[in-house]
């Protein structure tokens, strides 16, 4: 069964949650706490990447609830939903631009948090929906070390990059 998604979806999700009106708030996020987001949120984008170079590498296509794709790992990662162990590039492209639109106004830097808040928890839940992950995680001293630290940290740096981007919001 293969599943097709729109290689730009990703993106016009992103962008509609970026021009959807939302409530009013004055406060801009503290500079502190923005500088937290970035940092996870960066983290994750480097780990995304190593875990793209290990899926390709050791042919290791996505599977979402085991659904597999046709194409080639490395065209997934390149122009598709991704990797078992990370997304495609067009979302780590969003993701970064994203980023840093945290800097940027009041309004803008408030979408762009809420964005990476949302992005988070979708990274987090894409890594568990992984047979991959699932599997690496059910077996750790069995599993190859790398791909088990990127699993991890795939899990734990959307999980740190929500948390902090609700906490900046506050």
């Amino acid at each position: 069964m293969t599943i097709t998604v729109p290689r730009f979806a990703t993106l016009a999700i992103v962008g509609a949650m970026l021009l959807a009106p939302g409530v009013a708030h004055s406060q801009y996020p503290a500079a502190s706490r923005r500088a937290v987001v970035v940092g996870f949120s960066a983290a994750y984008i480097g780990s995304a990447l190593l875990g793209a170079h290990v899926a390709i590498r050791d042919s290791l296509p996505e599977a979402p609830f085991g659904i597999r794709s046709t194409r080639s790992v490395r065209s997934e990662f390149l122009a598709g939903g991704g990797t078992a162990l990370s997304p495609g590039l067009v979302m780590l492209v969003a993701q970064a631009a994203i980023t840093g639109m945290t800097a940027g106004p009041t309004a803008t830097s408030r979408k762009a948090t809420h964005a990476l808040a949302v992005g988070g928890t979708l990274y987090f839940a894409g890594q568990l929906c992984e047979p991959t992950a699932y599997q690496l995680l059910l077996h750790p001293r069995a599993a190859p070390k790398d791909r088990l630290a990127i699993v991890v940290a795939n899990i734990v740096l959307p999980a740190l990059m929500t948390g902090a981007a609700m906490r900046a919001l506050r």
